[in-house]
Order: structure tokens, then C-alpha cells, then sequence
């Protein structure tokens, strides 16, 4: 497994899954899978037209010594039709980021 890799030899790792539910046996297919690293999965909303977060990372900032976080996200909108939504970075069960989002069809933004 991809994550699996990436966070190889890091202390309380674990693999976060966010899934809409659109295909249900997706959990119990990987579940059977042995890995190394607790899976937490997270079920967000219903199906949409097929949009979606394709790749979610934050890292420590560590070279200052300060405790900031850096946060990418690419979200991509794979549907016919253009994709309007807020986006927001939940931290500590509080909103820290809040942002309007417009993708046109077949594209995707960071």
C-alpha cells in the first residue's frame, strides 16, 4: 500500500481514508489487507458526481522550530458540470481555514 510506504519507520503513524461511500465493499476488500498501520476510516457525506479529495498532506514545519503545519489538498472534479463549495480545514474540532471553491468540469485545483 502506497501509504503504508510513505510513512514507513514513523512512530504513530496511521492511514486515514476518506470515502463519499460510492463503492461499498471498498472497506471490507482492504480490510482483509494485513498492514503494519492502523486504518481510521472516515465517511464523508453521500455520492456526489463524481468529485473528489485526490491527495490530502500536512507535514510540521521542524527546521525553525516553530509549530506550524503546512496543509496541501488537491481536489478534483471529474463530473460534467462545474463544482461551486466551501472548503474548510478543521484543527482541534475548530474551523481553521475557510474557503470558496470553483473548479470547472474535468479539472482539479490545489
Amino acid at each position: 500500500m502506497l501509504a503504508e510506504a510513505a510513512l514507513d519507520g514513523r512512530r504513530n503513524g496511521r492511514i486515514v481514508v476518506l470515502s463519499d461511500g460510492a463503492l461499498p465493499t471498498l472497506q471490507s476488500d482492504l480490510g482483509e489487507r494485513v498492514s503494519a498501520l492502523p486504518i481510521d476510516w472516515q465517511w464523508l457525506g453521500g455520492p456526489l458526481d463524481n468529485r473528489a479529495i485526490v491527495a490530502l498532506s500536512a507535514r510540521q514545519r521542524s527546521s525553525d522550530g516553530s509549530a506550524s503545519t503546512y496543509v496541501y489538498a488537491r481536489i478534483a472534479n471529474f463530473g460534467s458540470t462545474p463544482l461551486a463549495a466551501d472548503v474548510r480545514l478543521l484543527a482541534m474540532d475548530s474551523c481553521s481555514i475557510r474557503a470558496a471553491l470553483a473548479c470547472p468540469p474535468t479539472a482539479s485545483l490545489s
